[in-house]
């Protein structure tokens, strides 16, 4: 008999919480998940063209999907086409019948790890650009946040005039008017009839950018100046800091949880209604 039990929703790539076992994510998803809860297993059997009580072998006994129920239980919880691939080589490594057999598919399974883990790191994979400066713009843009605030501040509404964005943030009139001509200039906003609307809706500096660390500095340095102009933290924000010790392995996990967590994030920004400007800053690092 297998022990089952959790107490979260999984993610499947997270196979220290898993140990390889398909069987104790499909019950976080039964459990826990958004197609999960009463009546989830017999729903999950009806879809999948098997018996309830099947599906009651699988997860709690020695009994195994066939392939072909296990990529009908991938497609009942709406898998990708990534995720897909890696939950059937977990079927397999489950169903292997050598020692032989299994340390195959456990290296299939590795190898689509580290690949799925170097995507994560890459946010150019999960993050769409829209328009890409060139590099004398980009070396203007990101040479202070004032750029990329009134960039962003352009798609709230109301904000359209150099009068209501000078009072909305701490930047002189004429700075102001020269940081909109610019954006102008590289096609990022549009002037019209006494306003100016956004351009693009979006930016991704990629991870071999030149201009990559000047980007974070700019808004650490941001926020750091706020904290200390204020006094205090706002109730609305949300500022941590810690020194820690933690195992090898843990880096990468604390890592993936925070990229999981930002993506899950930028999808959320994506589709909320522009009303205000915010700053998103995270760090992680090894020391």
């Amino acid at each position: 008999m297998n022990n089952l039990k959790t107490t979260e929703i999984l993610d499947i790539y997270d196979t220290e919480s898993h140990r390889l076992s398909y069987k104790i994510w499909v019950t976080s998803q039964l459990d826990y998940g958004k197609k999960g809860g009463r009546g989830a297993r017999k729903l999950l059997a009806e879809y999948a063209s098997c018996q309830v009580s099947h599906v009651a072998n699988v997860l709690n006994g020695e009994a195994h999907f066939s392939l072909e129920q296990a990529e009908r239980v991938a497609s009942f919880f709406e898998l990708s086409e990534r995720e897909l691939t890696f939950f059937l080589l977990l079927v397999q490594h489950n169903r292997a019948g050598s020692k032989e057999l299994s340390a195959f598919f456990q290296k299939q399974i590795e190898s689509h790890i580290e690949k799925v883990r170097e995507a994560r790191r890459d946010l150019k994979e999960r993050v769409p650009i829209q328009k890409t400066l060139g590099y004398e713009d980009q070396a203007v843009y990101y040479s202070s946040w004032q750029y990329a605030a009134v960039h962003v501040l352009l798609s709230v509404p109301g904000n359209n005039t150099a009068e209501v964005l000078t009072n909305s943030l701490p930047i002189s009139r004429d700075r102001m008017t020269e940081i909109l001509e610019f954006l102008c200039h590289a096609g990022l906003a549009v002037y019209s009839d006494g306003q100016f609307t956004i351009g693009p809706q979006h930016l991704h500096l990629a991870s071999d950018s030149p201009f990559l660390a000047r980007h974070h500095m700019n808004w650490r340095n941001f926020v750091s100046n706020q904290i200390e102009l204020s006094g205090i933290v706002k109730k609305t924000s949300l500022h941590y800091s810690s020194v820690v010790t933690i195992s090898e392995k843990d880096v990468d996990r604390v890592r993936e949880i925070l990229t999981r967590s930002l993506a899950d994030s930028i999808d959320l920004i994506k589709a909320s209604p522009e009303q205000r400007g915010a700053v998103l800053n995270i760090d992680w690092m090894p020391i």
